[in-house]
């Protein structure tokens, strides 16, 4: 039985701000953010508060390397981000298109991390 205290990592290469995904899911919350600035017809309102929601957990993902639960929280603002233009009623603009872009890219980095997530605990 040891008496080291000291918290372990499953996997030593696991490092806080190295993963590719949380950066990735950072820019897309950064791209939301400011696209109202150059998308016609981009609802500010929707716009910022799905950016910040999406930066907000990838920086949770980017800080807690091994956190499953950032992963899930950015599949599920991607599925609010990928349904909002219906609800907001601006699917049939361009600013509908880059929510769906923006919106498909986050739910598949997210599900990317999320394998790779698994994979270190199996």
């Amino acid at each position: 039985m040891s008496t080291d205290s000291t918290p372990r990592s499953p996997s030593p290469n696991v490092a806080p701000w190295r993963a590719w995904q949380g950066w990735a899911a950072l820019i897309i919350g950064a791209y939301l953010l400011l696209a109202p600035l150059w998308t016609s017809g981009a609802p500010g309102g929707w716009f910022i508060t799905l950016g910040v929601a999406i930066g907000l957990t990838a920086l949770w993902q980017l800080g807690s390397a091994l956190s499953s639960g950032s992963n899930w929280v950015q599949i599920v603002a991607g599925a609010a981000s990928f349904v909002a233009p219906w609800f907001g009623g601006f699917g049939s603009t361009a600013a509908g298109w880059t929510l769906w872009i923006a919106a498909a890219a986050l739910i598949v980095v997210s599900v990317v991390a999320l394998t790779n997530t698994s994979r270190r605990y199996a």
